[in-house]
């Protein structure tokens, strides 16, 4: 499978939810955010905390810049603010053209907290793309390069996307990239998804702990029951 069919595969999956959760109530539009977990096929808002906590708790994103790839509608950036009170300069991209145009209206509404001085940009892009017009952010680099979910989904050639997704962030990340994955751990699997094991992730890591031999990465698995969290660090 190629990278046009897993935007593909990513691009329908996310549009589904889009559609059916905006179907059912209109607070998925709201400042409260409260359907935003379903939009993204998280089984809760909790566990989806959970997975930001994890960054948070590994590295401080206070006046730093970050880049959330795959970043829905901007949760993390108000998990980060709102939350943490931090003033972290932060750009999220998505594909879906509706995401972006969700998570830009959220935060407008939402707005920033008394002595929060942070930045945002959504933008529509494909970080993976080489071409400078498919990938406005093709030469950026940010301090830390984030991601949630956008390995979930079972493409039929997940061990390879990982691999040249690790290699691509290691490439933009000044300092660190951090992404969640579904654990083989899981007791309740689903076909639709892909469950990494280590192995799966030490072997997608090989090449960029080659090219950068001063890095290491560890994996942190103590948070949900069916997840883990990979944090390289240049």
């Amino acid at each position: 499978m190629n990278n046009k069919s897993i935007y593909e595969k990513i691009s329908n999956y996310y549009q589904d939810n889009y559609k059916n959760v905006i179907a059912r109530t209109e607070n998925a539009l709201s400042i409260h955010r409260a359907e935003n977990y379903k939009i993204l096929g998280w089984e809760s808002r909790e566990a989806q905390y959970k997975r930001f906590a994890v960054l948070a708790e590994h590295i401080n994103l206070d006046k730093k810049t970050l880049l959330d790839v795959g970043s829905g509608l901007g949760d993390l950036f108000h998990f980060l603010t709102q939350g943490l009170h931090w003033s972290v300069e932060y750009t999220g991209t998505d594909i879906l053209p509706q995401m972006v145009l969700l998570a830009k209206n959220q935060a407008a509404q939402i707005g920033l907290p008394d002595g929060v001085n942070a930045k945002y940009e959504f933008l529509q892009t494909d970080i993976f793309e080489n071409k400078k017009e498919l990938n406005i952010l093709k030469d950026k680099t940010f301090e830390v390069v984030y991601t949630s979910g956008i390995f979930n989904l079972n493409f039929g050639n997940n061990e390879e996307f990982l691999k040249s997704s690790f290699e691509r962030f290691a490439s933009i990340a000044e300092k660190y990239f951090v992404c969640s994955l579904l654990s083989d751990s899981s007791k309740n699997k689903e076909k639709e998804y892909f469950y990494y094991t280590k192995e799966i992730v030490l072997e997608a890591i090989k090449d960029v702990l080659l090219k950068y031999p001063s890095s290491n990465f560890k994996i942190v698995s103590d948070y949900l029951p069916n997840d883990m969290t990979v944090i390289w660090q240049k």
